[in-house]
């Protein structure tokens, strides 16, 4: 069995490397814009769904500047404790 020098081992695996990345980067490319516009809509939905909470916190801090734990259940309904 013959061995490459130990130089020409490291380029070898070094290139290979760099291949898969830049497979791995050309795929990410490809696929984090759509992922993105996914995440974007999901997140648009559910701000546009808790509105009207939203409104309220914001109406709320407008009111005290901050608020505590059950300022945010009272104005989220919640009664847990």
């Amino acid at each position: 069995m013959t061995y490459a020098p130990r130089n020409e081992r490291y380029a070898r695996a070094a290139q290979a490397l760099a291949e898969a990345m830049a497979e791995l980067q050309a795929k990410n490319r490809k696929d984090v814009p759509s992922r993105s516009a996914s995440c974007y809509e999901e997140d648009r939905k559910l701000l546009a769904a808790k509105r009207e909470e939203l409104e309220r916190m914001a109406e709320r801090l407008l009111e005290k500047e901050t608020l505590d734990e059950d300022d945010v259940r009272q104005i989220l309904g919640s009664s847990e404790n």
